[in-house]
């Protein structure tokens, strides 16, 4: 049989991890922007989906500074086998993902 072992909370600790905090704090990650941008501390870039490259970022910018005019996925490649060294090794690849995926 098993067994339930009770853990003790101390209900009156205002820090760490015993007491849930009642209300979630403010993101500080990404905050989008009104032209459809995200900002991110000192990181500033704009999110598309195209049917050929999938997600992409542009205009890529650090503290102001463009770094990447693009960055989008081309293509992806997934390699597999048996376990068996009598079974084959395939690798499969595929490009312009997102018409796959609507």
């Amino acid at each position: 049989q098993g067994k339930v072992r009770k853990c003790k909370v101390d209900f009156n600790k205002t820090d760490g991890w015993d007491v849930p905090t009642q209300t979630s704090p403010p993101s500080v990650f990404a905050t989008p922007e009104r032209s459809g941008g995200v900002t991110w501390g000192p990181w500033s870039f704009a999110v598309t989906q195209r049917m050929s490259t999938g997600l992409a970022l542009f205009d890529v910018r650090f503290q102001g500074q463009r770094i990447l005019y693009e960055l989008a996925l081309q293509d992806a490649q997934a390699c597999y086998a048996g376990d068996l060294r009598t079974q084959f090794f395939y690798s499969d690849s595929a490009w312009t993902l997102s018409m796959l995926s609507k």
